[in-house]
C-alpha cells in the first residue's frame, strides 16, 4: 500500500478510462479516452450509524486513512477511519487476459467494495451492517427513465493543450457515450432515479459494473471512418453490462490469474508496480476499430502526442507483443506499410504506399516509413514535423525479425521482403562519404535532446542501429534464398563496423558521433543554420547498444565487439546518472527518457551487467510527478518535455525477459537461458498457452556454486533446445 497518486486505467483498444487524480479530487472519466474527458458524475459513501464518509474521490468528509494499492488489473484503495472503527476497500478492476479479445477489449470496469471492523485490543469491533450508497451528481436530464437508476448518456469534446479546434477535421467532433453502474450482489436496499444504497454485512462484498458503449464513428483511416471493434460484439451498454455479468466469475478469475503470474517474479515491488502502472497507461493508449467492410485497425496512440502507432515508440514497448500479443504487432506491419514513402535521401517522397492504385509498382527502390500513421482521430498520414527516415527504418526491420523469431512465423519475411528490401536501400544510399555511416536522414526519436544527440551527422546510436537492422535483414534473405541480396548487406554492415570501431572508439566509451562540425547542419525545429563545434560530440551516451537489445533476445549472434559494448554500457550509466536514471548523454542534460534506460537496462543484461535495480529509481521518479509533481499518470521524460499518459512505460514487461537472461527464436528452435541474478524465477510469457492458464516458470539458483536451472511445464517448449548457463 502506498499514498495515493494519479493513476489511469483502461481497456485495449476500447478508450473507456478512468483517471483518478487524489490531489484533484476527483476521477475522470470518458468512452473516448484522454483528452475527451470529464469528472465521473458519481459519489460513494458509506456510513455506520449516524457517521458517514466519501469513497475516493468525492466532495465531503473522506476517511482520515487512504492508501492505494495497483496491480496489473486494477486498483484498490483502502480507506479507514479510527471514528467509525472501519476500514472499507474500493477495488476497480479492469479485466484482461492475453489473446482474450472479450475479456481485454469489453468497455467495462468491475467496482467491488468491502468493509471490515477495525478491532483493537480489548475492545469489541463495530456490529453492521454499514451502508454503502451511490449517487448521481451530473445533470439528472441526462439519466434514463426506466427500470435502472444509474444509467446515462454524456458528451466528450477533445480538450487538449497542444491541439486546437479545427486543427482536424475531426478534433472538434463531439461524441456520445452511453453508461451504467448496474447492481450484481447483493440487491440494493434502495434504488431510486439516481441513486442506489446496499446494506452489507462486515466482509460481504458489494459487486457492481461499470460499463460504456459508443457506437459513433471515431477513426478516419485513410478516408474510411471506423467504430469501436467492440461495437460489434455489443450493440448497446445494456449489452456490455449482460456480458459482464453473465461472465463475471470468469473476468474475475483471468485477471487475477495474469495478476499472479506478473506479480510472481522475482522482481522488487517498485519494478512491479512499475509495470502494473504502465501497463494500464499502454492499454488506454490503444484503439482497435473496425470499418464498414469488418476489417480491423489496431493502432497505439503516443500519450499526450496523440500520434497513431508512432515506429520508434511502439519500437520500445514492443514487449507487450512479443510477450503477450504479438498478431497486434503483425497487423500494425501491415498498417506502417501503407505509409511507405518512395525515394531518396533528402527527397520530398515521390509517393506515398496509401495513394498508389491496387497493383500499381513502387516508383523508387529506396524507401523510408513514415514516423507515424497520423494524430488524434486521423491516420491519414504523417502528422509529425519532420521524418526520422532512418530510424524508422531500422526500428521496423528489427521489429519484424523479432517478431517472426518469436512466433516461428516466417512468412512475415516474404510478406514484407519488398519492402525490406527497399528499406535497406535507403540506408545504404544515406552514406554519401562510403565509410558506412550514414550521414543523410539522420534526425532520431531522442527529439528533446542536443544537436549532437538529437541530428548530428554520422551519429554512432544509429550507424550501430543500421549495422544491427542490416544483420536482420541478411539473415531474412537468407531464409529467402536471396543470397545475392544477403551479401550487399553484409557488405555494407561490415564497413559499418570497420569505421565505428576503428574512430568512434575513445578508450572507455563511443562517441555520439563522427562528424564534430555543426557546419552545414541546420536546426530540425527553426531551420537555422548552425555553426562551430557540436557540443558533447564525445560525450558517453545511453543509445549506443539500442539496435542489439531484439537481437540478443533471439540469440542472433551478430558479429561486434561486445567487450567494448558492455564498457560502453557500463561506464556511460555512471556518466549521466541523476536521481532517477540516465539523462541523454553526461554533455546532454535536458531531459532523461525512462524507457530509453530500460532498454539500455535490458541490453546491458543480456551482456551479463546488472543494472535492472535502476527501476526502483524510475518507480520513484513516476510517485514524485504524480504526488507533488506535475501529473500525467506515465510520465516517459524528467526534465523540460512532460510527456505523459504515456505508453512507452510498458517497455518495462522487459524486465522479465532480461532478469532471466530469454534467447527465444522459435525459427531457430532454440531457448537460451542466462539468468543475470540468481536467485531468480520469472516466466516466459512468450511460451505461455493462455487458453489452457499455463505458464511455463523459469526457476534458477546457486547449487554448489553452480547455477542450477529448472522450468516448469516443459511440454510448452516442445521443438526447442533449451540451453542454459
Amino acid at each position: 500500500m502506498a499514498h495515493p497518486y494519479e493513476i489511469i486505467l483502461g481497456r485495449l483498444g476500447s478508450r473507456f478510462s478512468l483517471n483518478f487524480q487524489p490531489r484533484e479530487q476527483r476521477v475522470l472519466y470518458s468512452a473516448m479516452g484522454k483528452y475527451y474527458d470529464k469528472p465521473l458524475p458519481l459519489a460513494m459513501t458509506f456510513s455506520l450509524g449516524d457517521q458517514e464518509r466519501v469513497l475516493p474521490f468525492s466532495e465531503g468528509e473522506g476517511f482520515e486513512g487512504l492508501e492505494q494499492e495497483i496491480a496489473p488489473t486494477g486498483i484498490t484503495y483502502r480507506c479507514r477511519s479510527e471514528a467509525l472503527g472501519v476500514e472499507v476497500d474500493l477495488r476497480i478492476v479492469a479485466p484482461f487476459y492475453p489473446q482474450d479479445v472479450p475479456t481485454s477489449i469489453v468497455p467495462a470496469f468491475i467496482v467491488r467494495v468491502q468493509w471490515h471492523p477495525i478491532v483493537h485490543p480489548g475492545e469489541k469491533p463495530v456490529e453492521g451492517p454499514g451502508r454503502l450508497t451511490i449517487k448521481f451528481t451530473g445533470d439528472a436530464a441526462s439519466l434514463k427513465a426506466g427500470a435502472e437508476p444509474l444509467r446515462w448518456s454524456d458528451e466528450f469534446t477533445l480538450s487538449h493543450p497542444w491541439h486546437k479546434e479545427g486543427v482536424a477535421p475531426l478534433s472538434g467532433s463531439t461524441f456520445r457515450g452511453e453508461f451504467c453502474l448496474r447492481p450484481v450482489l447483493p440487491q440494493p436496499v434502495s434504488a431510486e432515479a439516481g441513486s442506489l444504497s446496499f446494506d452489507l454485512a462486515a466482509g460481504e462484498t458489494a459487486t457492481l459494473i461499470l460499463a460504456a458503449h459508443c457506437g459513433d464513428q471515431v477513426l478516419d483511416i485513410v478516408g474510411e471512418k471506423h467504430r469501436f471493434k467492440y461495437a460489434s460484439l455489443w450493440q448497446d451498454v445494456d449489452s456490455v453490462a449482460a456480458y459482464v455479468r453473465d461472465d463475471l466469475g470468469g473476468l474475475l478469475d483471468r485477471s487475477e490469474f495474469f495478476d499472479e503470474v506478473l506479480g510472481g517474479a522475482s522482481l522488487g515491488k517498485s519494478a512491479l508496480d512499475l509495470i502494473a502502472f504502465s501497463l494500464q497507461c499502454y492499454l488506454q493508449n490503444t484503439w482497435w476499430t473496425q470499418g464498414p467492410g469488418g476489417d480491423d485497425w489496431f493502432s497505439c496512440w503516443e500519450g499526450n502526442c496523440t500520434f497513431h502507432s508512432t515506429i520508434d515508440v511502439e519500437y520500445n514497448l514492443a514487449w507487450f507483443y512479443l510477450l503477450l500479443w504479438p498478431e497486434l504487432l503483425e497487423m500494425t506491419f501491415d498498417q506502417w506499410a501503407r505509409h511507405e514513402k518512395f525515394g531518396l535521401p533528402e527527397q520530398k517522397p515521390l509517393a506515398v504506399a496509401y495513394n498508389l492504385a491496387p497493383g500499381e509498382a513502387p516508383p523508387a527502390e529506396t524507401s523510408w516509413l513514415s514516423h507515424d500513421m497520423g494524430a488524434l482521430l486521423e491516420a491519414t498520414g504523417q502528422n509529425y514535423p519532420h521524418e526520422m527516415e532512418l530510424e524508422e527504418n531500422c526500428n521496423f526491420l528489427l521489429l519484424l525479425h523479432a517478431l517472426a523469431h518469436f512466433t516461428g512465423n516466417e512468412d512475415l519475411f516474404g510478406k514484407h521482403f519488398a519492402m525490406v528490401k527497399r528499406l535497406c536501400r535507403y540506408i545504404f544510399a544515406s552514406d554519401t562519404t562510403g565509410n558506412g555511416v550514414p550521414n543523410l536522414g539522420v534526425a532520431n526519436t531522442i527529439d528533446d535532446a542536443s544537436a549532437a544527440v538529437q541530428y548530428s551527422r554520422e551519429q554512432v546510436y544509429l550507424a550501430f542501429k543500421c549495422y544491427a537492422a542490416l544483420q536482420a535483414a541478411a539473415a531474412m534473405a537468407d531464409s529467402l534464398d536471396e543470397g545475392s541480396f544477403a551479401r550487399e548487406c553484409r557488405e555494407f554492415a561490415a564497413l559499418t563496423e570497420k569505421t565505428l570501431q576503428a574512430q568512434a572508439w575513445l578508450g572507455d566509451h563511443y562517441a555520439v558521433c563522427l562528424e564534430r562540425s555543426a557546419e552545414g547542419l541546420n536546426d530540425v525545429w527553426t531551420g537555422a543554420p548552425l555553426t562551430g563545434e557540436l557540443e558533447g560530440w564525445d560525450a558517453y551516451h545511453i543509445y549506443s547498444a539500442n539496435g542489439f537489445l531484439f537481437l540478443l533476445a533471439t540469440g542472433f549472434g551478430t558479429p561486434t565487439d561486445y567487450d567494448r559494448l558492455r564498457l560502453d554500457l557500463s561506464t556511460a550509466t555512471a556518466a549521466a546518472m541523476c536521481e532517477y536514471g540516465d539523462f541523454h548523454s553526461s554533455a546532454d542534460h535536458s531531459n532523461l527518457w525512462v524507457s530509453q534506460n530500460l532498454h539500455r537496462d535490458f541490453t546491458a543484461a543480456y551482456l551479463g551487467l546488472d543494472q535492472l535495480n535502476l527501476a526502483e529509481r524510475y518507480w520513484a521518479f513516476q510517485l514524485l510527478e504524480n504526488t507533488t509533481g506535475r501529473g500525467g499518470a506515465f510520465v516517459d521524460t524528467y526534465g523540460f518535455n512532460h510527456l505523459h499518459y504515456y505508453p512507452r512505460g510498458i517497455t518495462s514487461l522487459g524486465l522479465y525477459q532480461a532478469l532471466g537472461g530469454v534467447r527465444l527464436s522459435k525459427l531457430d528452435g532454440r531457448l537460451i537461458v542466462a539468468p543475470v541474478r540468481v536467485p531468480c524465477r520469472t516466466p516466459l510469457l512468450s511460451l505461455a498457452d493462455w487458453k489452457a492458464r499455463r505458464v511455463p516458470w523459469l526457476n534458477a539458483r546457486l547449487v554448489g556454486g553452480v547455477v542450477s536451472v529448472e522450468i516448469s511445464d516443459d511440454d510448452l517448449l516442445e521443438g526447442l533446445d533449451i540451453q542454459g548457463p
